[in-house]
């Protein structure tokens, strides 16, 4: 086994025992700061190429489907994946993400929508709106945790 794969594997299992909501970690925030830097860059990149993956998967069966009424032009298509797939580079959305949880406030904010809100503030794009929504809802998750542990 290669030292890099090993490395994905030790970040893989410390992502599902989080997601399976461990208690070792209080909050996303929390998690994020206990993984090293190489972890991070394979979080960030897993997150990217799976995001990635899923609106082009998406896309090709919303195209291909009978209720999609006129093909999209090679232009259209380009700007519907490049709107809503990361695009920047990992080590910039790295430090963005943990510029976002530098924040107390955003703490609760899983990591997979911290990537995506990284990258469209780093491409210009206003993320207010996605931070309020994903503050809310990762504060929601978070109570439904702690009241399936009382």
């Amino acid at each position: 086994m290669t030292a890099r794969f090993a490395q994905i594997l030790r970040t893989v299992k410390r992502v599902v025992r989080y997601r399976s909501l461990d208690p070792i970690f209080e909050s996303d925030a929390a998690f994020w700061d206990s993984l090293n830097r190489s972890s991070r860059q394979t979080l960030v990149l897993g997150i990217m190429s799976g995001t990635s993956h899923g609106v082009l998967r998406a896309l090709s069966l919303l195209i291909s489907s009978a209720a999609f009424s006129r093909e999209l032009s090679a232009s259209e298509m380009e700007a519907l994946c490049t709107d809503i797939t990361p695009q920047s580079d990992p080590d910039a959305i790295l430090t963005a993400v943990s510029g976002i949880y530098h924040d107390p406030i955003n703490a609760h904010i899983p990591a997979d929508e911290a990537v995506v809100i990284a990258d469209k503030w780093l491409r210009g794009q206003d993320v207010e709106v996605a931070l309020a929504e994903a503050r809310r809802n990762g504060l929601a998750l978070h109570e439904q945790f702690l009241a399936s542990k009382r």
